[in-house]
């Protein structure tokens, strides 16, 4: 009888830390069935930065802007990037992560009208065999664009389509402006925006409180921690020595009790450069305290 109520408060025991699993943990080896079980007391810490990366890619005719459209244009390729938002969480799973498949491998053929941020081989504007110069091909393109501008300015006043109304108004204005659009990215470039998000993970030790989680250029992006060529993004944290867990009971010397790890109620700041870009308060185990968990009074018969 007295071993099945040991058992029991045991299991009680077992209830309570479970429920708040991330707060409080079995600290001492012990007997799972016939297994020797050695608890885990780390706790792993993700960070999650997003980045917002813009691709300029110069137009053909930019040089010929001014000239032709009035308007200045940049005539070299640039690609910038931004930290738009970071997140300090905690890591679940077990001690090391299982990692996912690795992505299929992908062939892909390219036509020659290229893709969304590429220019064609072939150029809108070329509407004939004949040999030009690069100018002549510009001025021929600026030419297009007033000509389309025309057109949708007609077909708006009425001046032309008469029997264009409707769905069938729309749908001929929206074709006029994506072939405008077209024209027009020849000389001004075309500009394509988006977003990365990735994921780093950190395992503090007692011993340390600064961990440098990536690099980060607006030139390149993200960069390893080991990329000197990059600012640092750092994560702090600051034991606050205040458990998790509140108004929890330690054990006196003469009852029962078994070894359980606290977390303490860490401060996580990232921090790039001058700039704290994430905050968080975690529980974690690594700057806990062992505590003595007294077991249920079995009572008395």
């Amino acid at each position: 009888m007295k071993r099945l109520l040991m058992t029991l408060a045991l299991m009680l025991v077992a209830c309570v830390v479970s429920a708040q699993n991330h707060l409080i943990t079995r600290a001492d080896v012990y007997l799972d069935g016939n297994e020797l079980v050695f608890p885990d007391l780390t706790t792993r810490i993700a960070v999650d930065v997003t980045v917002s990366s813009e691709e300029f890619v110069a137009g053909p005719y930019a040089r010929y802007a001014q000239k032709y459209l009035g308007v200045r244009a940049s005539l070299s390729d640039k690609t910038t990037h931004e930290i738009t938002s970071a997140e300090i969480s905690l890591l679940e799973g077990a001690s090391f992560p299982v990692a996912g498949s690795l992505p299929k491998n992908e062939r892909r053929a390219e036509g020659y009208f290229g893709s969304d941020i590429d220019y064609a081989r072939i150029l809108p504007d070329r509407l004939s065999s004949g040999a030009i110069t690069t100018e002549q091909a510009a001025q021929s393109a600026a030419n297009e664009i007033f000509r389309l501008r025309r057109q949708r300015l007609d077909l708006i006043s009425g001046e032309e389509g008469e029997n264009v109304f409707g769905a069938g108004l729309k749908a001929a204005l929206d074709e006029l402006y994506a072939l405008e659009e077209a024209y027009t990215s020849l000389f001004l470039g075309k500009r394509v925006v988006s977003t990365t998000s990735r994921r780093y993970v950190v395992q503090p030790d007692a011993e340390h409180k600064s961990y440098i989680v990536c690099r980060f250029s607006s030139l390149d992006g993200l960069l390893p921690s080991t990329d000197l060529t990059g600012d640092v993004v750092l994560l702090q944290i600051r034991p606050s020595g205040r458990d998790a867990v509140e108004g929890l009971r330690e054990a006196g010397e003469k009852e029962q009790s078994m070894l359980y790890r606290v977390a303490d109620n860490s401060e996580c700041l990232l921090i790039w450069g001058a700039d704290e870009i994430a905050h968080s308060v975690l529980p974690l185990y690594t700057f806990g305290r062992d505590v003595k968990v007294a077991l249920p009074q079995q009572g008395k018969k």
